[in-house]
């Protein structure tokens, strides 16, 4: 970690002086929808902005605090970012049809190339950690906020480059990456059975995932879960909610909400399962060897058979086992995990409950916090592979960031992302996402105050609204953290400032 920070070129320094510009969702819905010289002018706009928030992104890099800066996976996303101010820079401000295509062209490459972002930060916190050891649990809340002022920033940027990409093909009822017709439950379906294909690649099960909210109550299994919730009544009686079911939104960010939450449920479900059949075939075990030995035959214990567990195969019971004693319930499946969603006035809600063991109290705030061992699972921890559906279709080996990711996506539209968690018994995260008006207008308040409306790229003052959304911090925290945050903005001031005089 000794290595010196990364200097920034002239242009990189001058782009990052300039002023973000905010883009109203009503803005870009009605550009992304045109032709001509309405999609000509959103190129123009994008052209400058991509340029100014990569620029922006790379300074403020260069001034995390704790040694982040000097670490190769910092220097490798800056050296990134800064390639592409080169590239915009070298492209000339679109002005004709053609000019868009190759436009259109230069960010599908850009959208391509920073996919291992998340990746490289990674192995910079991790080596932060390996430096500070044990102190840094007193740094770790600053950084879980710089991790969330970074990638809400890169949300809006993202955001910005899908849209004009997917805006090329005109599709009804959408305007580049808006859709004003998101079917909810297709995606969760859509989404669990990713989710359960990415936990048996990993365990070798996965338990049924059930979706309820739209009548068509099919679980998405191999073979159908006969329980039903404590009161005894089945889910097949979904109610007929009369609210409006044309839900504007961003499916792509619905769909990485969804597969992330019920991805986590699945593996918490799966590895619960895994340990609890293994300590009762333990048990089960200890006992007819107890009762064998007590009965004299301790010298003739019958040989062993492996009872396959998903991944988890284990020696457990002998093949000769006195009549009532193989009491384990090995041959059953895990519990399934539930999706029940609703259309409200204001709100599209989305809840996913597992019984995979939950949470104690005192770890749910750890479980949003960035490359933490444990914050993507509700049980076992290690590492895993996760689909990133804002990056290309493939997996990422991202750990510890899939939950606190899938809260900003909804977080950027004024929504919201609960865990509630019964330790003992299981988890049930509440997923709140603000219909984005009718077609982008007449949005709701919730709506309005998000980063997506006041600045995508987060200032100084929305970055001081996001840290005020974190519900779960106390007064103390949050004071200490906008101090930091404060002194932050006051460096990067003298940072500008220097550079100037120069």
């Amino acid at each position: 970690m000794a290595r010196a920070a990364i200097a920034l070129s002239r242009r990189v320094e001058d782009f990052s002086r300039k002023s973000c510009r905010a883009f109203p969702l009503e803005e870009l819905y009605r550009l992304g929808r045109g032709t001509g010289q309405d999609r000509l002018h959103l190129a123009r706009l994008i052209h400058q902005e991509v340029a100014i928030r990569n620029a922006q992104l790379c300074k403020e890099l260069l001034l995390l605090p704790f040694g982040l800066a000097q670490t190769e996976g910092v220097g490798r996303v800056v050296e990134c970012f800064s390639s592409y101010v080169d590239w915009l820079s070298a492209f000339p401000v679109p002005q004709e049809p053609k000019h868009d295509e190759d436009f259109t062209q230069l960010l599908e490459q850009i959208l391509q190339d920073n996919a291992d972002v998340t990746r490289s930060l990674g192995t910079a916190v991790h080596e932060v950690k390996t430096a500070l050891g044990s102190a840094y649990e007193e740094v770790r809340p600053e950084v879980d906020l710089i991790m969330d002022r970074f990638f809400i920033k890169r949300i809006g940027l993202r955001f910005l480059i899908q849209h004009h990409i997917e805006a090329a093909q005109v599709v009804p009822g959408a305007s580049g990456i808006i859709r004003s017709d998101v079917g909810v439950g297709e995606i969760l379906r859509s989404a669990a059975t990713e989710a359960r294909k990415s936990v048996e690649d990993e365990l070798g099960i996965s338990p049924d995932v059930e979706v309820f909210g739209d009548g068509a109550e099919i679980p998405i299994t191999q073979s159908t879960h006969a329980s039903t919730y404590a009161t005894g009544r089945g889910l097949g009686s979904s109610p007929n909610l009369v609210h409006n079911r044309h839900f504007t939104h961003v499916p792509s960010h619905v769909r990485f909400i969804c597969f992330e939450l019920l991805r986590n449920a699945c593996r918490a479900v799966a590895s619960n399962w895994q340990r609890r059949q293994l300590q009762e075939q333990q048990e089960l075990l200890i006992s007819v060897a107890d009762a064998a030995f007590k009965a004299g035959d301790g010298d003739n214990l019958p040989s062993y058979q492996s009872v396959p567990l998903g991944r988890a195969a284990v020696a457990t019971l002998p093949f000769a086992v006195p009549s009532g004693m193989w009491k384990t319930n090995h041959g059953e499946r895990p519990a399934p995990v539930r999706a029940i969603f609703a259309y409200g006035r204001d709100e599209v809600s989305i809840k996913v409950s597992d019984e995979g063991g939950g949470l104690p109290r005192s770890e749910v705030q750890t479980a949003w916090s960035y490359y933490t061992s444990g914050t993507h699972s509700h049980s076992a921890r290690p590492r895993h592979a996760q689909v990133d559906f804002h990056e290309p279709r493939e997996l990422l080996q991202t750990a510890g960031v899939g939950l606190p990711l899938a809260r900003l996506h909804a977080r950027y539209y004024g929504g919201d992302v609960v865990l509630k968690s019964m330790e003992g018994f299981g988890t049930d995260v509440y997923v709140f996402l603000h219909r984005l008006g009718q077609c982008c207008e007449n949005l709701p308040q919730g709506v309005r105050i998000s980063p997506a409306q006041q600045d995508s790229s987060v200032g100084g003052e929305a970055s001081i609204r996001l840290l005020e959304a974190l519900g779960d911090m106390s007064e103390a925290d949050v004071a200490f953290l906008t101090r930091r945050l404060h002194e932050r903005r006051l460096r990067m001031q003298d940072s500008q400032s220097a550079a100037e005089d120069s």
